[in-house]
């Protein structure tokens, strides 16, 4: 997590400032969508950026697991050999796989996220469940990539693991709003003809 915080902005002190507003590592990680729970596993960045590239894709989606310690610092995968890469486009990535729509799950290529216009639903909880598929949708060029790569850790007393009810009801809500965005994709989609396997995932 400081490693990609590092990599973006350079090394910070416990209280910085950017573009105008004041952070902690810990809560830019946040505004950003960033988990300083989570990790990647070793020597995968290279790999998977290699492929990305190399491809020319808008998203590049990798493996992950869910755990609640440290101890997966390996990858499964055997990173000396290219895993085979199809690439096709977002709506048929939809109908053709089973994915996660959490945002550490892939690569984004970062032109082509400028250019959907796209942008997380302010002050929202679970908002990439929405803006996951709004992005694939409009991916030409992505893939499913056989790489072990990232880690998402479940920790006592994380804000999707507390049972504040003030927080339920705040998650409840946004699950409503989540549900009437959802309608207005699919709404959308029917009158593009999108593949219907897609629509149902």
């Amino acid at each position: 997590y400081m490693g990609i915080l590092d990599a973006y902005l350079g090394p910070i002190p416990e209280n910085f400032s950017h573009e105008g507003e004041d952070f902690t590592p810990e809560s830019f990680g946040k505004k950003t969508g960033l988990d300083p729970d989570d990790y990647v596993a070793d020597s995968v960045l290279s790999p998977l950026l290699n492929i990305a590239i190399s491809n020319n894709l808008d998203i590049c989606y990798f493996q992950s697991i869910t755990t609640s310690d440290y101890s997966h610092k390996a990858s499964k995968s055997d990173l000396q050999k290219t895993p085979t890469v199809t690439v096709i486009d977002g709506p048929t990535f939809i109908g053709k796989y089973s994915y996660r729509n959490q945002v550490w799950g892939y690569l984004v290529n970062r032109h082509f996220l400028l250019d959907t216009g796209l942008r997380f639903i302010e002050g929202r909880w679970v908002a990439d469940a929405v803006f996951t598929p709004q992005l694939f949708l409009k991916a030409r060029r992505m893939a499913m990539v056989d790489i072990d790569a990232y880690r998402y850790m479940v920790v006592p007393n994380s804000a999707m693991t507390t049972r504040e009810s003030e927080h339920y009801l705040k998650v409840m809500y946004d699950l409503l709003n989540n549900i009437q965005v959802f309608d207005e994709i699919i709404r959308n989609e029917k009158t593009r003809a999108t593949d219907p396997t897609a629509l149902l995932r």
